[in-house]
């Protein structure tokens, strides 16, 4: 009997800034917790990869983890199809985050996307604009 893994604290976080995820949302999320006051685990999806569609395990974690956190720096079409999706579906677990002025794909217009300002260099540090 194959046992499915437990995703209750999984946090997918799509990025594809290797520095930016291991240096601001990896850690963030690691002083972060749930309601129950257990610490949250990112799981990264790296847009950059050259696929098709989402992993199994990617897609496991997008549909029973605690959230998603995705920069859409980087994000291909296909991508910006299924974060609007899930984000109609599930608003309250979806954080969607902007880097900069920029036009969205009709995908997302409609939806809350929260830019951000990076600071130091190559965006190490990160804050949210009001």
């Amino acid at each position: 009997m194959l046992v499915s893994p437990d995703l209750t604290y999984s946090v997918l976080v799509v990025s594809a800034d290797d520095r930016r995820f291991e240096e601001v949302y990896r850690p963030a999320l690691g002083v972060a917790s749930a309601l129950d006051g257990i610490g949250l685990v990112a799981r990264r999806l790296d847009p950059r990869e050259r696929r098709d569609t989402a992993s199994d395990d990617e897609l496991d974690t997008l549909e029973r983890g605690a959230g998603v956190l995705a920069d859409l720096e980087g994000v291909t079409p296909g991508l910006f199809a299924l974060l609007s999706w899930h984000a109609r579906a599930e608003p309250q677990a979806v954080l969607l985050l902007r880097v900069g002025p920029g036009a969205l794909p009709f995908e997302l217009r409609d939806l809350g996307v929260v830019p951000l300002k990076l600071d130091g260099p190559r965006g190490a540090g990160l804050s949210l604009r009001g």
